[in-house]
This record gives structure tokens, sequence and C-alpha cells, in this order.
């Protein structure tokens, strides 16, 4: 869509305010990093930094009941202060999808631009620099921890158990990998779906920006999600629905 002048000079404004905003988020974990090095606590402390979703791309003065809410939380859309105390940024859809790029969509989404983020493992137990090659998932964070810290990650009765899989060996360099190509991971929010199989990937979003259908994937070969296989691959494509059908 053609944005207006002003429309164009907020998103760049609110842009502004986003990269501000990162850029003391560096600085004051960097004041976080220089006080266990003076407590002497950095030795023996794992860092793991990553986003939990995709850009947020809601703009408030599009968003049903938003407008009442700042009103209410007394916050301000004024440019003149934007980035200040008081103040709602926003970055759109359009940058949104921009920092989100190549990858599709962004967050409430399952496009690889809601659910694919940069995720940083830093720490004694954790040679580097090293990339995960593998795919991983955010309830891998918590067993991988555990390990670190050689603590049993065993449930007590009636508590669900954790389904995630330690990343310390990939971490390590190992060849071993993490999860089998049978293995599966599902997730929803927001009515939006997906499924993770190997190298293959089932979704499903709603609109505003999806089309309710179910599509197929290999985010391998075709991270962007530019091919739906679903018409080329019908028995990987039913398996998998099948699938994501139990897990719901």
């Amino acid at each position: 869509n053609q944005l207006d002048q002003p429309t164009r000079e907020r998103l760049a404004m609110n842009m502004q305010v986003n990269a501000g905003m990162i850029e003391a988020m560096d600085h004051h974990i960097g004041r976080l990093i220089e006080h266990l090095k003076a407590s002497g606590d950095y030795d023996n402390t794992t860092f793991v930094f990553l986003s939990d979703n995709g850009p947020e791309h809601n703009d408030p003065l599009e968003t049903p009941g938003m407008a009442l809410w700042l009103d209410w939380v007394d916050y301000s859309l004024d440019l003149d202060t934007l980035g200040e105390k008081g103040t709602y940024g926003y970055i759109g859809p359009e940058f949104a999808s921009a920092a989100a790029s190549p990858h599709a969509l962004f967050k409430f989404y399952t496009g690889e631009g809601g659910v694919r983020v940069p995720a940083i493992f830093s720490g004694a137990s954790i040679p580097g620099p090293a990339q995960i090659r593998q795919p991983s998932f955010v309830i891998d964070i918590a067993p991988t921890l555990l390990e670190i810290a050689g603590v049993s990650r065993d449930s007590p009765e009636g508590i669900e158990a954790i389904r995630g899989r330690s990343l310390l060996s990939a971490l390590q360099q190992s060849e071993q990998p993490v999860r089998e190509d049978q293995d599966i991971v599902a997730f929803e929010t927001a009515g939006n779906v997906a499924l993770f199989m190997g190298d293959y990937k089932l979704s499903r979003n709603r609109p505003r920006y999806g089309d309710g259908q179910w599509k197929l994937f290999n985010i391998a070969t075709d991270p962007g999600e530019t091919r739906d296989l679903s018409a080329d691959q019908p028995e990987r494509f039913r398996l998998m629905r099948e699938h994501y059908d139990a897990w719901a």
C-alpha cells in the first residue's frame, strides 16, 4: 500500500526510537557484564540472549480499543516527545516486515519472520564462536541450562514433563543431532499454527496477513517460505496434518 507522507514520517521516527532502544539495551547488557566481572560471578554465568518472537507489527492507531487503552494509561503518540517517558513507540507492519526480512510475516504469525529469531549462548561451558545449524526451539533453553548446571530435568509427579532437548552438545560442536527427522515440535498462537518435522514445516496463518490455508514448506532449502509443497508432497502433507491434529 502507498503511505502518505505523515505516515511515512511517523514510521521512520518510530524506527529511529526502536534503534535507540536496541543501542540502550546493548549498553546496559555491557553494564551487567562489568558488574558480574567485578563481583567474581562472570565465569560462573551462562548468558542466553534472544527475542521471544519476530518483530511487533501492531499499529495502535488501527487496533480496536488500543486508542482507549493509550488514553487510559496516559501514553502519548506525540512525535515531538517520541522515545521519552510516557510515549508509545511502534514500527508497524511495514518496518516489522523489513526487520524480519527475508523471512515471511512477523509477531503472532507462524511464518518464519514471526518465529525464527537470533539466539546467542555464551559461558564457560560453551566454546565459541560456534553456530548451531540444527533446528532448535525456545523449549530447548530450559533443558540446556539444567544440563549446564548439573540439575536433573525430571519433573515431579503430576507436573508436565519438559518437552525440549538440551542443546549443549550442539553448542559444544558435537555432530550428534538434537532431533531425529521423525521428531515433531508444534505450537499455536492466536489461531496461527505450525508443526516442524525434520526440514519440513506445516503452517496455517489466519487473516489479516495470512489466508487461513494449510501450507507445507521445506525451510532448509526455502527459509523464505516461497513455495508451498502441499500439492507436490501430498503424503507428507497428510502425515503432518495428522501429527498436528493429534498434538492439538
